[in-house]
């Protein structure tokens, strides 16, 4: 229901009123993730037979979290998002906040002249963001928050620049080996895009 109450509240919005809104989001970049899917067909029991079988790979501990914000005709910024105490540590409102909003996204929409009710900005529905903190510097800020119907990816266009910037990460002669190595090379390939 609220996916065709968005559809049907926007649905007659041009190109102008698309251009004010930016669209952003958190995604993982994990050391040599893959893009390819791998399937298997096999008939009934067949299961564990030869070369009916793929090989299982163990996921990278080497992981960033990355936070971008696009809109129409134009790139934002990309941050690294830093998390204190290490591996398994997570992104909570006040690192959201310090780190994304404050430092990069505030200042940016600044340098474009930002007034008032001009821009809107979308983030999907992560409890970072519906955060009552969070919720609190946007009416502070007087940023505009537009809506994000739940579970609703294909809404956020972002999503298609992950993967385009994870295809330029992979498309590097060199594989980064570390996390510095893969932070450089995040930064590299979002100045590609």
């Amino acid at each position: 229901k609220k996916r065709m109450l968005f559809a049907h509240t926007h649905r007659s919005w041009e190109k102008d009123d698309w251009a004010n809104v930016f669209f952003s989001d958190e995604a993982y970049i994990i050391l040599g993730g893959s893009s390819a899917s791998l399937y298997v067909t096999r008939r009934v029991g067949e299961d564990y037979a030869p070369g009916k079988t793929c090989p299982m790979f163990k996921q990278s501990s080497i992981k960033v979290m990355v936070w971008a914000c696009i809109a129409l005709g134009q790139k934002g910024p990309l941050t690294v998002v830093e998390f204190p105490g290490g591996k398994g540590g997570r992104i909570n409102a006040s690192i959201y906040q310090e780190q994304v909003l404050e430092s990069v996204y505030l200042p940016y929409i600044n340098s474009l002249g930002y007034k008032g009710e001009k821009y809107l900005f979308q983030q999907d529905n992560a409890p970072v963001h519906t955060a009552k903190l969070t919720q609190r510097w946007f009416e502070c800020a007087g940023i505009t928050l537009f809506p994000h119907p739940p579970l609703s990816l294909d809404c956020n266009p972002i999503e298609n620049i992950w993967h385009l910037l994870k295809n330029e990460i992979r498309k590097r002669p060199h594989t980064p080996t570390s996390v510095n190595e893969l932070k450089e090379a995040i930064y590299e390939a979002w100045e590609n895009l």
